[in-house]
C-alpha cells in the first residue's frame, strides 16, 4: 500500500526532479535512442627501452611503404624469471637497421636496446 502525498511534498518531488533535468547536459532524442557501441580496443603505448641480449633464429629483409627497407627477424632471449622465450617477432627501422645490418645475421647473439609492444622494435646496439 501507497502512502499519499502531501501537496508540499508532491511540489519538493517535482522541484527537484525540474532542477536535475537543468543541471543535466542536454541529450536529444535522436541521441538518447542511439544504442552504445562497444569501445574500440586501444592500442598500448610501447613500454620504456629495455636492454636485452637476444639471440637471431631468422631474418628477412622486408620493404614497406611507410617503413622503408627494415630487418623482420625470430629471436629468442632470457626472462628476468630464467626462462627462455623463443620465437618472438623483433624489427629494426630506420637509422637503427642502417646501424646494425652488418651485425645482424643468423646465430647472432646481440646486446640490444628495444622496445616491448606486440612485437620487439629494436631501437639500436645497446653500450
Amino acid at each position: 500500500m501507497t502512502k499519499t502525498m502531501t501537496p508540499a511534498q508532491r511540489s519538493a518531488m517535482f522541484a527537484r526532479k525540474n532542477a536535475a533535468k537543468k543541471s543535466a547536459p542536454a541529450v536529444s532524442k535522436a541521441v538518447e535512442a542511439t544504442p552504445v557501441v562497444a569501445a574500440v580496443a586501444v592500442a598500448k603505448a610501447p613500454r620504456k627501452p629495455a636492454t636485452i641480449v637476444m639471440t637471431v633464429e631468422s631474418l628477412e629483409e622486408r620493404t614497406g611503404p611507410t617503413a622503408g627497407t627494415f630487418a623482420y627477424a625470430k629471436v629468442s632471449f632470457p626472462t628476468k624469471a630464467g626462462e627462455v622465450k623463443t620465437g618472438r617477432t623483433a624489427m629494426v627501422f630506420g637509422d637503427a637497421y642502417a646501424s646494425m645490418k652488418n651485425a645482424l645475421h643468423v646465430g647472432a647473439t646481440l646486446t640490444v636496446l628495444a622496445q616491448f609492444n606486440r612485437s620487439i622494435n629494436i631501437l639500436g646496439m645497446a653500450a
